[in-house]
């Protein structure tokens, strides 16, 4: 079967009325069904059994994390949250997979879920709606884990997918990095998909998404983007407390937070032995 939208908002639909799913018992559900089980039921319901498969490597490195004491000590004022649009899907999107359409399969899936949030503010009562997109968002960020998961119909022609995964991310965030530190902006923190900054001019902003376009499309299928400039305050603050408290959890919460001595190892070793020198302003 072709996995169009109508087809994928189908198959996520069915799930939820068969198995009467809600908001409040979902994860239960999957936990006592198995993520794994849940993943290859929606998987194989949608495109069919795999006729071939790789072989499965867990050797995968960790996320870059970077924030600067100015942002752990206290909120930074008039910050700019640069974020890059679905870099986790647009990374997937150039792997290769035992499923040959499972690309157009992520894309429609991430459009199927678009439709159905628009529709569901037209009607917000539709309870059914919103547990299936919801569903919807557990299978996304179900991917990076089933690629190499022992148990998933899901694998990947490339030898170790998740480390790719991570590090053409890197490769995008580093190059957004090099841009602000070549105009003398301070960077706060930084993360797989997004880094916190000076707050750009319009200038600026549009010189960054030209610089983005011609640089990272090499690395990725994306758009780059700024989360909402007029509540940037609210929303920064809320970003920087809660992430600033991260334990390690990787496999709940998709983050490592570390301490100022690993920051500074794990930095030094990604941009290179100058670090100290890229970023003075930080002091550490």
């Amino acid at each position: 079967m072709k996995p169009t939208k109508e087809r994928i908002t189908e198959e996520f639909t069915s799930y939820v009325t068969t198995h009467n799913l809600t908001l409040e018992n979902m994860d239960e559900h999957l936990k006592f069904e198995t993520f794994t089980t849940f993943f290859n039921t929606i998987t194989v319901n949608i495109l069919g059994a795999p006729k071939y498969t790789h072989d499965k490597s867990n050797d995968t490195k960790g996320p870059l994390v970077y924030m600067a004491e100015a942002s752990k000590e206290r909120f930074v004022d008039s910050v700019d949250i640069i974020a890059v649009n679905s870099l986790y899907y647009g990374i997937l999107g150039r792997l290769e997979y035992n499923y040959p359409t499972y690309v157009d399969f992520i894309k429609n899936l991430k459009e199927a879920r678009t439709d159905l949030k628009k529709e569901l503010i037209k009607n917000s009562k539709n309870k059914t709606i919103n547990v299936t997109q919801s569903l919807m968002k557990v299978y996304m960020n179900l991917i990076y884990g089933m690629i190499d998961n022992v148990g998933s119909v899901l694998t990947s022609s490339h030898k170790v997918p998740r480390e790719f995964i991570v590090e053409e991310s890197k490769k995008v965030i580093l190059s957004l990095a090099s841009f602000l530190v070549n105009k003398s902006l301070p960077i706060f923190y930084i993360d797989t998909d997004e880094l916190h900054t000076k707050r750009l001019t319009e200038s600026q902003l549009k010189e960054l998404k030209n610089y983005f376009e011609k640089e990272c499309s090499k690395y990725i299928d994306t758009r780059l983007s700024t989360v909402d400039r007029d509540n940037i305050k609210c929303i920064s603050s809320y970003y920087l407390n809660n992430k600033r408290y991260l334990t390690g959890d990787m496999s709940t919460r998709g983050m490592k937070f570390v301490n100022n001595e690993k920051v500074l190892a794990q930095n030094k070793e990604f941009f290179g032995k100058n670090f100290p020198n890229i970023f003075p302003e930080y002091a550490i």
